[in-house]
């Protein structure tokens, strides 16, 4: 080869590697999945660098959703917050309705810190709020009227509020003369709502007008404080002008949109201004793509593009990057794990040690971990995450990706699938990894650690909860031998998938399916597919189910695409093949040159044997044969 090729090559290898450092260098800054919220959601977007910022010692309240972008139960949450977002947006300047993704590695420890344990968690932050007060107040359920119910009670119990914010208590006059005693002399009417004592209608209007400074909306709950103002039996609206006149309303409904119009159209009427001014308080910035965001996405493109239709395939960057966020996301967001939760995550690095994707290094580090775990008496999240950065340095490189290949989303979805995707092939290739070896005997080592990871670490409760209550209706506990647990994992993927067929949560590219298909493996099943029944026992044939779990699972049949760092793992067949072969030409060149050259070494030294001994043994001249010759 001359030197022109040499250069041309090293030239570029040198390329390449720049490549993926500058790609690595990105993905570390980076969080691959953006959420579910974006500039264009009335939701405040928070993240680790703002959060203090918006939320601590402001004049504004804080709705706060703590949420996980894998979580299912979050993604159908989302929409909801959204509406909450849009319908109280007049009120931002009181408070405001934010969200933070836990999921986002940056945003990990600020969750912890603030002890969210499931997802979506929703808490109030007063205004003034410091940080000596950090958790909040949490709300209650998911329900739109609840939520925003809740918000106002919140409000409503601030003892110390900033100027701006409307009045929210109680009416208690019982003169109206002293109505206007406190009022601001811009305020022309103030309108009373006289409604239930639990409802918060009055004041939820008295927050979507707090702008228009020539009106005073006031509530009263106390059927004393009605009966000595004059007001008509609940429910009524009544409005009382600066001549403390008091003016019945007539009103067809009393909720609050229609108490809102009413009150709009009396003011307008008069000449006040109902147009609602929006003061900005927190807007997000804009968040544009750069030319490497871009890069990545046409990348991640052309990934799903290849991998749609190999679904049979298993993908190596998969199982690592789920692997990995279970270690270094999942597990520290805890402050404390003791008791049967340390046990827990003992039992889980244990069965990922002895069955692991990763090659040697990664195999040093998961074994030093497990000796971390289960020779430390207390782990708190702060010094877990501590050590387990730490040992991915000391054993570098650990991982030989960081992306999603098979699970990799479709284009506009970019919050579906990954993760939980991820775990399942994980789970499964534990299941087969572990019946394809002869280290324990125990047909339950893989489920037991699933079981327990997802009880205590997994971070969708949701999803949580309804396994391990499938894992009692499905009697995990007597699953009998290692192939049975690869057969039990099967039934509860396709149960998952039957549960959230057709749900918000499923990519239209990738669709739940009972799997595997006939496609996939036609001798899978003995009768044609009519229904998604996974407890239709005579349409599947659980032996060739078995065989093809083992198949796909099978270390021959994971695949390296995506794979950024092949030196991180062991060679392949195909490297140990080709050097074997290699190795193989040379022998074939040089057999019968060295067996020539070793016959003729063994040649010479016999020559040269002989020839000493020769010389050793000639006979030895004696004087008389000298005198006799003379």
């Amino acid at each position: 080869m001359n030197r022109k090729k040499v250069f041309l090559y090293l030239s570029f290898f040198l390329y390449i590697k720049l490549c993926a450092s500058k790609h690595n260098q990105h993905q570390d800054k980076k969080n691959d999945n953006p959420g579910f919220y974006g500039a264009g959601d009335k939701v405040v977007v928070l993240s680790k660098s703002n959060f203090k910022d918006v939320i601590f010692d402001q004049k504004y309240a804080s709705y706060v959703e703590f949420y996980n972008s894998y979580c299912g139960y979050c993604r159908r949450f989302s929409p909801t917050w959204k509406e909450i977002a849009e319908d109280l947006d007049t009120w931002r300047d009181v408070a405001i309705v934010s969200a933070i993704d836990c999921s986002a590695d940056e945003n990990n420890g600020l969750c912890r810190d603030f002890e969210v344990m499931a997802y979506p968690t929703i808490r109030y932050f007063s205004p003034h709020h410091t940080d000596n007060k950090k958790f909040g107040i949490p709300a209650e359920g998911q329900e739109r009227r609840s939520l925003r119910k809740q918000l106002v009670t919140f409000l409503k119990n601030e003892t110390i509020v900033p100027q701006h914010w409307p009045s929210l208590k109680p009416l208690t006059q019982t003169n109206n003369k002293i109505l206007f005693l406190d009022v601001k002399d811009i305020v022309e009417f103030i309108f009373i709502i006289n409604l239930e004592e639990n409802s918060t209608v009055g004041h939820e209007v008295a927050l979507d007008l707090h702008s228009i400074d020539q009106i005073l909306i006031r509530q009263v709950e106390s059927e004393h404080v009605a009966n000595k103002l004059g007001l008509a039996p609940k429910p009524s609206l009544t409005v009382v002008n600066r001549n403390n006149e008091l003016v019945p309303m007539t009103i067809a409904e009393y909720d609050r949109p229609t108490i809102r119009n009413v009150i709009q159209r009396f003011a307008s009427n008069r000449g006040i201004s109902t147009v609602i001014n929006m003061i900005d308080v927190t807007t997000p910035k804009p968040v544009f793509a750069s030319d490497n965001d871009v890069m990545i996405m046409k990348q991640n493109e052309e990934i799903v593009s290849q991998v749609k239709n190999m679904r049979d395939v298993v993908f190596q960057a998969d199982l690592e990057k789920a692997l990995r966020y279970t270690l270094f996301h999942e597990v520290p967001k805890f402050t404390e794990i003791t008791g049967e939760k340390k046990v827990a995550l003992g039992r889980y690095i244990a069965i990922v040690t002895r069955y692991s994707p990763l090659g040697h290094n990664g195999r040093r580090f998961l074994q030093a971990l497990l000796e971390y775990v289960m020779e430390t008496d207390e782990i708190n999240g702060d010094s877990y995450e501590v050590k387990i950065k730490q040992l991915e340095n000391q054993f570098r490189p650990v991982f030989s990706s960081d992306r999603w290949v098979g699970c990799q989303p479709s284009s506009g979805t970019p919050t579906l699938r990954g993760f939980t995707c991820g775990l399942w092939f994980l789970f499964h290739y534990l299941t087969v990894q572990a019946a394809e070896s002869e280290t324990s005997t125990d047909p339950l080592e893989v489920l037991h650690a699933i079981h327990g990871y997802v009880k205590y670490f997994f971070g969708c409760s949701d999803c949580s909860s309804h396994f391990q209550s499938m894992a009692v209706n499905k009697r995990i506990w007597n699953v009998q031998t290692k192939d049975d647990a690869i057969l039990w994992l099967w039934m509860a993927h396709n149960t998952v998938n039957k549960r959230l067929r057709n749900d918000v949560t499923e990519d239209s590219i990738f669709p739940k399916i009972k799997f595997p298909s006939a496609e996939m493996c036609p001798t899978c099943r003995r009768l044609p597919l009519t229904s998604f029944n996974v407890n239709d026992k005579s349409e599947w044939d659980k032996n060739e189910v078995l065989e093809f779990f083992k198949r796909i699972y099978s270390p021959l049949n994971i695949s390296r695409l995506g794979v950024e760092n092949e030196g991180a793992l062991p060679l392949t067949l195909e490297a140990l093949r080709e050097k074997r072969l290699l190795g193989n030409v040379f022998t074939d060149m040089d057999m019968r040159m060295g067996i020539f050259l070793y016959l003729f070494c063994i040649g010479v030294m016999i020559f040269t044997v002989k020839f000493f001994l020769r010389r050793r043994y000639r006979r030895k001249m004696y004087s008389h044969d000298f005198l006799g010759k003379v």
